[in-house]
């Protein structure tokens, strides 16, 4: 084994021992950038540019399945919930939501894959990354069908449908949704 531009390599890159590596080191980052006990937007901020960064440069090389991306979430919702930025009783669906609609606004690395999409239009270069990805990150964008795809807005509707359904945490939904509307009443 040696190393090459940070990765475990023999004859071939060591997939699952870079996947253990490179998730301690994102939940490394995060519980370090938590100790300095930031506001809740620049802490989020922060793991959202220094944490996030570990995994997304790690696509191209080590093969991420969605399953371990989401293995990856489930274990930092603890340690938010150590450092006192997450409810112990907080439900799952705010954890990517924007603050307007009452979630956390954390980036989701398993929905970067309708960012890249959405901006390939305008870009060249994101353009020339997605005719490049063939399988080579998890998004798999060349082979992404732009149909199935949910924009922004129709996940943010989806996950805040869920959300609402729950007895216990539709109750703060609702809550935002009736003071929208009484802002918006009062215009």
């Amino acid at each position: 084994m040696y190393r090459y531009l940070d990765n475990m390599q023999a004859k071939r890159i060591k997939h699952v021992r870079m996947k253990q590596n490179i998730g301690e080191e994102y939940l490394n980052r995060t519980k370090s950038i938590l100790k300095i006990k930031l506001n809740g937007k620049y802490a989020i901020r922060t793991i959202n540019t220094c944490a996030n960064t570990v995994l997304i440069i790690s696509f191209g090389i080590v093969k991420w399945t969605p399953t371990d991306l989401e293995n990856l979430k489930t274990k930092m919702i603890p340690l938010l919930t150590r450092y006192r930025f997450y409810h112990t009783r907080a439900t799952k669906e705010r954890f990517a939501l924007s603050c307007k609609t009452g979630g956390r606004d954390f980036i989701d690395v398993t929905r970067l894959h309708t960012y890249f999409l959405n901006k390939e239009v305008n870009s060249s270069l994101y353009a020339a990354v997605v005719s490049v990805d063939d399988r080579c990150t998890p998004m798999d964008l060349v082979r992404a069908n732009v149909n199935e795809l949910h924009t922004d807005e129709e996940y943010n509707n989806k996950v805040k449908r869920q959300w609402s359904h729950k007895a216990l945490h539709g109750r703060h939904a609702y809550d935002l949704n009736q003071q929208c509307l009484n802002i918006q009443a009062s215009k």
